[in-house]
């Protein structure tokens, strides 16, 4: 369902590319001369087609405010859709549909205790001590999960 640029816009495109595997938007060479890219319904809808899925599959309603790379809605919804919202160890351990080899991580620091701010792998239990820190059971699941403690997140 996504238009590939050069075959919708023939010899109006950078040709693909490793950066951009389906092309390019290119500028003119010379004002009204043709050889840019059109802006086009086609093109700009494939786009906002993109943008406004996402917020449906998260469930946001946009905010009214442009994206910013400091505050990005779209970043958001991205993000929440790939990674569960479990901001507190309790709302991990009733995640019932954790499986060993699983990651999770806590959103950070609501309250004292809350395992916050710390990224976990799912283990078979019994594989540590339980210290309501590095490992925490997770209460009849056969699970435990595996902290690794972090101040922020590296991308």
């Amino acid at each position: 369902m996504a238009i590939r640029l050069e075959d919708e816009y023939p010899g109006k495109v950078e040709p693909a590319s490793d950066a951009y595997p389906q092309g390019a938007a290119r500028n003119v060479t010379v004002s009204g001369d043709g050889t840019g890219t059109p802006l086009e319904a086609a093109w700009f809808n494939d786009n906002l087609g993109f943008q406004q899925a996402l917020l449906a599959a998260a469930g946001a309603t946009p905010s009214g405010v442009p994206d910013t790379a400091e505050e990005s809605q779209y970043l958001d919804a991205l993000l929440s859709l790939i990674t569960p919202d479990l901001d507190t160890v309790a709302t991990m351990i009733a995640n019932t549909s954790l499986s060993e080899g699983d990651w999770v991580g806590t959103q950070g620091y609501h309250t004292a205790g809350d395992g916050g701010g710390n990224c976990y792998e799912i283990v078979a239990a019994g594989t540590g001590t339980d210290d309501s820190g590095s490992y925490i059971d997770l209460s009849g699941t056969g699970l435990q999960a595996k902290g690794l403690f972090f101040d922020a997140i590296v991308r």
